[in-house]
């Protein structure tokens, strides 16, 4: 589970770095565009607000495939912009924080075979822009990254350990250590701003899209810039079993509930809407999928996808957290 229609809103777009290859990577998303009919990406000159507060602060999900399970939590502050220390890239100027609120986005997720990844993202809620990130990986391949995002990119500073000797030690014990800028291509277009990937479901339930609304960002991956989009459709009824937490009050939600899906996919930007699909390699998931939410609440309740050599996976809300505001 780890590794907007015809009377379109002024046009904005969101670019991410490409973190898409990896398991449950969330990469990045900036320049944000609502359209339900449009084709074509119309990067604007600046970004604005394109989401609300989402009223949910801790999301936990759980994956069964045959003898094989995975679990994830994702949890969710709004802290001052002057609490976070916000690395330097050598050379290029960093994203700003965009008001005095960033969000920051933790997810652990742990997975079959004792592997298991942390992660930590500081993000500017209100237009999806991403700050910097903090990944560490454990297991067969125990690996920790960190990146700043730039004005045209981001600076990733790499460590890993040098040899087996040093694989079951902590990441301050390891010395390969590595660090440069990346840039998509083509490159970010002037005001445009990187979004991490572990913010999708953040994304998804902030953008509030209406049924036949969509949303359509670029992302990078593997250096190239590719057009994620967003697809809201038409309300279906879902079997659903997970608790629901406000405050020291909880509720079960059990039985078949009406939720809005919500089809992600990818292309490279410039293709063709028929062009060759871009793995975004989402929660595990292989491919295109379908996140489920609760239209009320606007939880993501479900996400729908395949894995690889297993195939059709759905993985399930446990348990939410809202927000202590009633009125969300």
């Amino acid at each position: 589970m780890t590794d907007g229609d015809g009377d379109a809103a002024p046009a904005t777009t969101v670019h991410c770095h490409g973190m898409m290859t990896r398991r449950l990577a969330l990469g990045a998303f900036a320049a944000v565009v609502l359209a339900a009919s449009s084709r074509a990406a119309q990067p604007p000159a600046v970004p604005r607000s394109n989401f609300e507060d989402v009223g949910w602060r801790e999301l936990r999900y759980e994956a069964h495939k045959w003898l094989l399970g995975a679990a994830t939590t994702t949890r969710l502050e709004l802290v001052p912009a002057a609490s976070v220390a916000l690395r330097t890239a050598p050379g290029n100027e960093g994203v700003p924080p965009g008001g005095s609120l960033v969000a920051r986005l933790s997810t652990i997720t742990d997975l079959p075979f004792g592997r298991a990844e942390r992660a930590v993202t500081w993000f500017d809620p209100a237009t999806g822009a991403a700050l910097q990130y903090e990944k560490q990986l454990s297991g067969r391949k125990p690996a920790l990254r960190d990146g700043r995002y730039t004005l045209s990119g981001v600076h990733v500073w790499r460590t890993d350990p040098a040899g087996r000797d040093q694989a079951d030690r902590p990441p301050a014990a390891w010395t390969r250590r590595r660090d440069g800028h990346s840039s998509p291509q083509p490159p970010v277009p002037p005001g445009g701003r990187l979004v991490d990937s572990y913010t999708l479901l953040y994304l998804v339930s902030a953008a509030r899209l209406a049924p036949g609304a969509e949303l359509r960002l670029l992302t990078v991956s593997r250096e190239r810039l590719v057009e994620l989009r967003l697809a809201a459709r038409q309300p279906v009824e879902r079997k659903l079993h997970y608790d629901e937490a406000r405050g020291d009050a909880v509720r079960r939600r059990d039985g078949t509930l009406s939720v809005l899906p919500v089809e992600v996919s990818a292309r490279p930007f410039g293709d063709a809407p028929d062009g060759p699909a871009v793995d975004l390699a989402f929660m595990g998931l292989r491919g295109a999928l379908t996140v489920y939410l609760e239209p009320a609440t606007r939880v993501p309740v479900a996400v729908v996808g395949r894995a690889e050599k297993v195939g059709e996976v759905t993985v399930r809300l446990v348990s939410v957290t809202l927000a202590d505001d009633p009125q969300r």
